[in-house]
């Protein structure tokens, strides 16, 4: 099994440390929990040398994928001698699910797809994460105070692009010393298919080190 790294392309400035700075958090990475059995989904994480899982579902009840519903996840999780941390300070909202749907999602004509719909997605969710500063919650102070050094950012959403958990990732990365960034698939030579039609970011997301990724030919 084979990893895909993903660094900040960046004119981004590194900003300065202002948050609880974990002493031995070196690595995050962005996981699905969706389309895998319990056994690559662990096998996976383990090659890793993940021992946190924080799940950054809306809904835990999640029936995709029969371990990952309910109170199976953090049960499995203890089997693997993991950490399962239910971090909902990295939740978006229903709220913010049911715009996109109506916008974007569930619009059957492709013309009449709102473009700007994942966008707007994405800055409802910088200002979802400006509100509740997850740097500052109890979760984050439990990290801090752990021995972890690779934690994983847990959702369905099969694709890191397509998620909101590539805002959770990058924000992590930036924010933390020393941190680097991490894309975990059980098949790195065969991708699940990204959304369709393709979430597009319209813009940079300096906080979170996401470069706008809409092709020239969109615009």
């Amino acid at each position: 099994m084979t990893k895909e790294m993903f660094t900040s392309k960046a004119h981004f400035t590194p900003p300065k440390a202002k948050f609880p700075q974990p002493a031995h958090l070196c690595r995050v990475c962005s996981v699905s929990c969706s389309g895998m059995s319990a056994e690559q989904f662990f096998s996976m994480l383990r090659f890793a040398g993940v021992t946190c899982l924080l799940d950054t579902r809306i809904g835990k009840t999640y029936r995709g994928t029969r371990f990952a519903h309910g109170d199976d996840l953090p049960y499995w999780c203890s089997l693997h001698q993991i950490d399962y941390l239910c971090a909902d300070v990295f939740c978006p909202t229903r709220e913010m699910r049911e715009a996109f749907a109506t916008a974007f999602k569930d619009v059957k004509k492709a013309a009449d797809r709102d473009s700007m719909a994942w966008t707007n997605y994405l800055l409802t969710y910088e200002a979802l994460m400006q509100e509740r500063k997850p740097f500052k919650t109890d979760m984050w102070r439990e990290l801090v105070q752990s021995r972890h050094r690779t934690i994983a950012i847990m959702c369905s959403c099969a694709r890191h692009d397509d998620c909101h958990r590539s805002y959770a990732v990058g924000m992590i990365q930036r924010f933390i010393t020393g941190v680097t960034a991490e894309e975990l698939y059980p098949d790195p030579g065969n991708l699940p298919k990204l959304a369709s039609p393709r979430r597009y970011r319209r813009q940079d997301f300096e906080f979170a080190e996401l470069l706008a990724n809409v092709p020239s030919h969109r615009k």
